[in-house]
């Protein structure tokens, strides 16, 4: 008996002798990187421990990063000129920051990323990631771009300048846009081909559209299902996208756009405050036809459309008849609310469209299919 109690309580220290570095609070900060001037960010990026927390102090950075490990943490010292800069200035990279598949539960905060050839932030196939008060800026296409990710959140971001979309979550799912402004952007917020998005509490304006919800052919994910937009602010998106991207889709995005669905299903829009843009307020269509045949097997019409308690007014007043009369003939003046009557299931309920300056919905009101009543 004495013989099997000592030999376990030698067993008892040795475990708590091995579990020791828990409570050692050098070892409980080794997973902190405080980055120091001269230090090479890349470098420490790439060769910081998964699970790392990396403190970036202000500073300009010319620099690329490219992150591979997961539980990475970029924290920089402010999204502005005077705080944590990422630049591309003699640089000459596509991307800002490029997060890589498998380097999941990341986070990034606190920079002002500007002036790279493609994207700010790119993370493909990343689950469980937040980008959050971060600045992008003129960076070629896109200002923060998740490609094949699940679960993420952005919020309280700026995107301006980009010649696509400032914040656009493609083929994605899980995605919480929330909180954050984009401007001079082709598209202030894109949802393409995702699932179970929410766009919330933004605000939008001098875009060439301000938030789009699309189904667009030819991409791995075909459909794009159940995306709420609610209590945004989407208004004057007005610019004429001089600098817009080459391809097809972007080139027909017409000016003036408020919020626009475009072959999606399933789309909540809801509460949201929709003004002065020049074509229409918020819109509701199929893929125009002309594109059905790149991908003639996937049914690119809406079904299922909610349209509840927006306020649209003062828009559609100078509608760019050049792209919406290739796919919509006779496009009408004053639509704060259009549909294209193609689909099922939609419904319209409580919305403000009738205006001083002539505004109203098409089609009319009492022509919108209603609401059911709440179960």
């Amino acid at each position: 008996m004495k013989s099997t109690i000592a030999t376990k309580t030698i067993g008892l220290i040795a475990l708590l002798a091995g579990l020791s570095f828990l409570n050692d609070p050098a070892d409980a900060q080794s997973s902190v990187i405080y980055v120091r001037p001269g230090d090479s960010l890349s470098q420490i990026v790439s060769q910081a421990p998964a699970g790392s927390t990396i403190i970036v102090p202000a500073g300009e950075y010319r620099d690329s990063l490219t992150v591979t490990q997961p539980g990475i943490r970029l924290i920089g010292a402010g999204a502005s000129e005077s705080g944590t800069v990422l630049s591309n200035e003699g640089v000459g990279a596509e991307n800002g920051i490029n997060v890589m598949p498998g380097a999941d539960i990341f986070e990034l905060t606190g920079f002002l990323i500007k002036g790279f050839h493609e994207n700010g932030v790119l993370l493909t196939r990343v689950r469980d990631y937040r980008i959050t008060n971060n600045v992008t800026q003129n960076n070629g296409e896109y200002g923060i771009f998740p490609v094949f990710c699940a679960g993420g959140i952005i919020s309280d971001n700026v995107a301006i300048g980009h010649t696509d979309t400032g914040i656009y979550v493609g083929q994605s799912s899980g995605a919480t846009v929330s909180h954050n402004v984009a401007y001079r952007n082709i598209n202030g917020i894109e949802i393409e081909n995702s699932s179970d998005c929410v766009v919330s509490e933004n605000e939008v304006y001098d875009n060439t559209l301000g938030i789009l919800v699309v189904e667009l052919p030819l991409l791995e994910v075909t459909t794009s299902n159940r995306v709420t937009v609610v209590k945004n602010y989407a208004h004057n998106n007005n610019n004429p996208g001089d600098d817009r991207a080459l391809e097809i889709f972007i080139q027909a995005i017409p000016v003036g756009g408020g919020i626009l669905v475009v072959g999606a299903n399933d789309v909540t829009i809801t509460d949201n405050v929709v003004l002065e843009n020049n074509s229409f307020g918020i819109g509701i269509a199929r893929l125009p036809v002309l594109f059905d045949a790149f991908d003639p097997l996937i049914d690119h019409i809406p079904d299922n459309s909610r349209i509840i308690g927006n306020l649209a007014l003062r828009n559609g007043r100078e509608p760019d008849a050049l792209r919406l009369g290739e796919v919509i003939p006779n496009f009408p003046t004053g639509a704060n609310l259009y549909w294209d009557q193609t689909g099922t299931g939609h419904c319209f309920e409580g919305n403000t469209v009738a205006d001083d300056v002539g505004g109203a919905s098409f089609p009319a009101p009492d022509a919108l299919p209603p609401c059911p009543p709440a179960k």
